[in-house]
Order: structure tokens, then sequence, then C-alpha cells
């Protein structure tokens, strides 16, 4: 009977002993790593990200072995998930991941990590994209009242230019009724050649004996070869022509004159 109890000590006692040692070397078996793995690299729908646009963040998973696999995708901004996505990758093959993102200014850091259903006798070469820095360019918010005051100027240059054009075109038409010279504008005089002619631009006439001068001073000095009537039209038609060419500062009198009136009268 003893002998018996002590064969069924000795097969008890090897049972339970082998069962733990059995444990203990398959979990020191090292799983099988193949050659798959996330990228390290980390890229962007735009190269130029501005604060409140929308735009896409891609990494990437390569599988260069000949397993098939499937798993998620979660993205992280400055250590905050952001998105998840599902994925499947195939033997030999580049899978592309993407995810949306509506930037906010300042200076991020991004990051893609996977998980997979691989079985556990096998594991990826790498799990986690590198931190990707990004900086969003912050909008330029420009005050309501630099917008108006810009658009004000815009729009007082264009008026001051039209009307620039509009008084060149009104002086040549207002030039075009002057009565020419009853006298030719070269003529011998004394041995001597003497020329008139005036600038309709500028208003000036030139002399061989005065040099420049104003229109009017010309048409004072040679009023002789002018009868009166002719004499008094050129005359008003210089002084019109001088006020149109000269708009800015004809306006300015008028409003000096009108407010004289109205105040001081």
């Amino acid at each position: 009977m003893k002998k018996v109890l002590t064969i069924l000590f000795f097969i008890l006692t090897f049972s339970f002993l082998s069962v733990p040692l059995k444990v203990f070397a398959q979990n020191t078996t090292s799983p099988t790593i193949i050659n798959a793995r996330i990228l390290p690299t980390i890229w962007y729908s735009s190269l130029l990200v501005k604060e409140g646009e929308s735009i896409k963040i891609y990494a990437g998973i390569q599988n260069n072995s000949s397993v098939n696999f499937a798993g998620t995708a979660t993205f992280y901004v400055d250590d905050k998930e952001l998105s998840h996505t599902t994925f499947s990758s195939t033997a030999n093959n580049l899978k592309d991941i993407s995810a949306s993102w509506l930037a906010i200014p300042g200076r991020h850091n991004v990051q893609v990590k996977i998980s997979t259903s691989l079985p556990a006798d096998k594991t990826l070469v790498s799990y986690e994209s590198d931190k990707s820095n990004i900086n969003i360019t912050p909008k330029v918010i420009i005050p309501i009242s630099d917008i108006i005051e810009a658009k004000v100027l815009n729009t007082a240059s264009d008026v001051v230019s039209k009307t620039d054009s509009l008084a060149d075109t009104l002086v040549d038409k207002i030039e075009s009724y002057k009565k020419p010279d009853r006298q030719p504008a070269r003529q011998l005089a004394g041995g001597g050649l003497a020329e008139s002619s005036v600038d309709k631009k500028n208003g000036s006439v030139l002399g061989a004996e005065t040099g420049p001068a104003t229109t009017m001073g010309s048409i004072i000095k040679n009023i002789k070869n002018y009868n009166p009537l002719d004499f008094l039209r050129n005359f008003f038609l210089t002084i019109a022509s001088f006020l149109v060419r000269n708009w800015k500062w004809s306006l300015g009198g008028l409003i000096v004159l009108f407010l004289f009136f109205k105040f001081f009268r």
C-alpha cells in the first residue's frame, strides 16, 4: 500500500511541476518581426498652412512582407488624439492613411500610431511615426478703420486721376477756341528773326527776345497782333484754361470764398 501511495505522490508532484515549466518556456519565445512598419515621416496636403484652413495629415504603412494584416491608425496633435481610422495592409504594398485637421495658430507636433490584428507570434518593425513639427501662421486681422481708410484713399486717387485726364481734355478744347495771331508766327524784323510760341501744357510762351513768359503776358505784350475782340476772347479763354488746368487750386479757392461769405459776411 505504501508503495502504491509513494508512486502516486511522485506522479502528482511531477505533473504539477511540469506545468509552470511549459508556460515559462512559451513566454520566453520572442515574436517574429515581419518586414512591415509605419513610415517615420508625416506629410501634409499643403506646405503653407494658415489659421482656420482645413488640411490633410498623411502617414504611410509599408508592407514588404508576405503577411496581410488590418488595424487602426490614431492621429495625435500635441499628444492629444485627433481622430482614428481603420486600414487594411496587403502583402508587398504601401498603404496611405489620412485625417483632416482644422489648423489652429502656433507650433504643433503631429504623430500617428497604429495597432494591428497580427497574431501574438508576429510583430511590426515599428508602430509609431516620428513626431512632426508644423507651424501654423495666424490670420492677419486688418482693422475696419484701416480698410475704410484704404478704400477712401484709393477712391480719391481714382477720382483725382480721372479729373486730371478730363481737365487736360477740356484745356485742349478751350485752347482750340482761341483766335490765331493776325501776323505769322515767324517774321523778319530789323534783319533778325523773332519767334513766339505757346506751350498749351504749362501755359508758357517762348520768345526770342523775352524768353519764357506766361501766356497772358505774351498776349498783352503782343496785343498789337490782335484786334480788341480777339484779344478779349483769348484773354478770357487763357484764364479759363488756367483755372481748369489747376482745378485743385480753383476748387480750393471756391471753398475758401464760400466759407468766407458764409461766416464773415
